[in-house]
């Protein structure tokens, strides 16, 4: 019997990943016979559906996109958004992407506010996004972001579901098949759902992601009545086809650090703080807000546009508002960096690419494996965050009030949208109620705990 070269392939992966098992075992077990672990093929197809492993392409294999590859993929998505009758709002993409989301010092610079050189890229400083939204641009959820703790210290008195982010924890920042399950059915769904809802259309939804290896299969990944499914990217076309890489992803991340830059550079005026002060005191609380703000920047138009190469129009033009080359987007914020000096502007220029090629998920070596599987469950997040301290004590309603009546005040001595001024009004008036019940419930408290 003759074997396709397909076959093939299959059978040697099959028995590498068997021998791969039974060599983590031994390391992961040390004292155990090793005998005692077979790694079969029936244990190993148990294995791979427990944990979404699906059968994907080596990434170091081929180097350049498959465009022949991507031609029939274009073909079977015409054919499946026919056949199902998908409407380019039910259509949506999702993508990784590492976020360094601090500027780090060079030595020359630090040296002169701080006695210990900085480490360019800190595990604390890296975050992991995820962008998702439709065709059409009509619909986005919001980012999500994975970092190392599950609550920082800057968020202490914050209830993290009112943050602008969905917020997930993982102990080295990266997205994992856990987190992609827990997002897709939690966050994706019912947000799919709700927009179907408002908009008047079927609720159904299709959506398209890569087979990056922190993706689970899509056997997983489908609602409960099947009305929301996936489809994997073909291998190595992400590049080329990929929605959110298509101008999304990168353009965001330069919004963001064009906030942090803006940032720095507002505190600085003040003459008692130098750059890496500022820097120190930076905390994720900022990054969450300043991420938010670049990804809700990003106009309909361009997050349509970036679907020309899977779902063209006859009426999109080539070109989209991010389209400005990198290079020249980096040259822009060198020369914003000026006035804070050379070592900056030297540092800067380094980090704004450092994450240009980061796809927010880790292919880790034999070791990095175990070390990972025996240290799970066993993070501190208090001693594992390092973050700048700030104010984390709880506000009281009469603070709130004061500081809300004070901007009131401002706000309505400024060009300000009258809407702004009513939800400024709102959160005043809110606060006033807490302190007016406040007030009572002390003044009761008293009454009952009176002893004279």
């Amino acid at each position: 019997m003759v074997l396709s070269a397909a076959l093939k392939r299959s059978a040697c992966v099959w028995c590498l990943a068997s021998r791969k098992a039974r060599v983590f075992f031994a390391k992961l077990y040390p004292d155990a016979d090793p005998e005692s672990f077979k790694g079969s093929t029936g244990w190993l197809r148990k294995f791979n559906l427990r944990h979404g492993i699906k059968n994907t392409a080596l990434r170091g294999e081929i180097l350049s996109a498959d465009m022949s590859a991507v031609g029939s993929f274009r073909e079977e998505l015409q054919k499946l958004v026919e056949s199902e009758g998908y409407s380019r709002d039910q259509i949506f993409n999702a993508d990784e992407t590492g976020l360094w989301w601090r500027l780090t010092p060079s030595s020359s610079l630090n040296s002169a506010g701080k006695t210990r050189a900085a480490n360019f890229k800190k595990a604390k400083d890296r975050v992991t996004l995820l962008a998702c939204a439709n065709a059409s641009g009509t619909h986005r959820l919001p980012l999500m972001l994975i970092n190392k703790s599950q609550k920082p210290r800057c968020f202490k008195h914050m209830d993290m579901n009112n943050l602008p982010v969905h917020y997930y924890a993982q102990n080295k920042s990266w997205m994992d098949c856990r987190l992609f399950t827990e997002w897709f059915h939690e966050r994706f769904v019912p947000s799919v759902r709700k927009f179907c809802r408002d908009k008047g259309i079927e609720e159904k939804a299709l959506l398209l992601v890569d087979n990056a290896p922190s993706h689970p299969s899509s056997a997983t990944l489908h609602s409960e009545d099947g009305r929301v499914k996936t489809l994997f990217l073909p291998p190595n076309t992400t590049s080329v086809i990929q929605p959110m890489d298509q101008g999304v992803l990168d353009p965001g991340k330069k919004r963001y650090k064009r906030k942090l830059l803006s940032h720095i550079i507002m505190e600085n005026e003040s003459p008692h703080l130098s750059v890496p002060e500022i820097l120190q005191k930076v905390t994720l609380k900022n990054v969450v807000y300043w991420i938010s703000a670049a990804w809700n920047e990003a106009s309909n138009d361009s997050l349509r546009k970036a679907w020309k190469h899977l779902l063209p129009e006859s009426d999109t033009p080539e070109t989209s508002e991010d389209s400005t080359p990198s290079s020249e987007v980096c040259s822009d914020m060198v020369d914003m960096a000026a006035p804070l000096g050379p070592d900056v502007q030297e540092a800067f220029a380094e980090w704004f690419d450092s994450d240009s090629s980061d796809a927010g998920h880790q292919i880790m070596e034999d070791d990095e494996i175990v070390a990972d599987a025996l240290a799970q469950g066993n993070s501190d997040d208090e001693s594992e965050e390092e973050e700048a301290m700030e104010d984390c004590r709880s506000v009281t309603p009469h603070e709130a009030f004061n500081a809300l009546e004070t901007s009131l005040l401002w706000l309505e001595s400024q060009n300000t949208d009258p809407a702004h001024l009513l939800l400024v009004k709102k959160w005043r008036d809110t606060a006033a109620r807490m302190r007016q019940e406040s007030l009572r419930q002390t003044s009761i408290t008293s009454f009952l705990y009176r002893t004279e």
